[in-house]
């Protein structure tokens, strides 16, 4: 049985959790020398293996050409800001406590 809580959950609790591990593993992933290119390979790669995980799991067909380009996109917008954020951590020895908040305001 679904609860009315699971999407909150599901889409919001575990998300909110997961990038807050995800924001620690990269402040751990320069604090341990790494750099901004090999971070978002890394990232890159485990969203891959994700990807094709999730699509093997759900069994999902083809997708219009449209919705490969606005993901392609996304992700873009997303890596670049996650370099970005690398690269403040890397240049400015800045803190995650200070910079996550602020780049979580995103939805606004």
């Amino acid at each position: 049985m679904v609860s009315k809580y699971s999407p909150l959950i599901i889409g919001g609790l575990a998300p909110a959790i997961l990038y807050g591990l995800a924001a620690i593993f990269q402040k751990r992933s320069v604090r341990v020398g790494g750099s901004v290119s090999i971070y978002l390979i890394g990232f890159g790669l485990s969203t891959v293996f994700v990807g094709i995980l999730g699509r093997i799991i759900r069994h999902e067909g083809g997708s219009p050409m449209s919705a490969i380009i606005i993901a392609l996109l996304g992700g873009l917008a997303f890596a670049v800001g996650a370099g970005l954020i690398s690269f403040t951590l890397i240049r400015f020895d800045a803190a995650i406590a200070q910079l996550s908040p602020i780049y979580n305001m995103n939805i606004l």
